[in-house]
């Protein structure tokens, strides 16, 4: 079975598997625009991302998530909000 190579990939560039990542249209779009003035492709700058945030060269805000117990609404809680 013949094997699909992109003509978009420069000459001599190792092959990969092609991912997917989703983002805004606005994000994208002002991200393609930089990175075609700095003359390389958005798939290069993504690649570089993913390969300085996996040595550790790149860390992101920690975020915490909190769970709370929801109230139960009880006829005393009931009747507190009526008066």
């Amino acid at each position: 079975m013949a094997r699909y190579t992109s003509t978009r990939r420069p000459n001599g560039s190792p092959e990969h598997p092609v991912r997917s990542v989703r983002v805004s249209n606005e994000v994208w779009e002002k991200a393609k625009r930089r990175a075609t003035y700095e003359g390389v492709t958005i798939s290069h700058v993504l690649a570089l991302i993913a390969e300085g945030y996996a040595a550790g060269l790149l860390d992101l805000p920690r975020v915490q998530v909190t769970y709370t117990q929801p109230m139960t609404q009880t006829a005393d809680n009931v009747k507190e909000e009526v008066a």
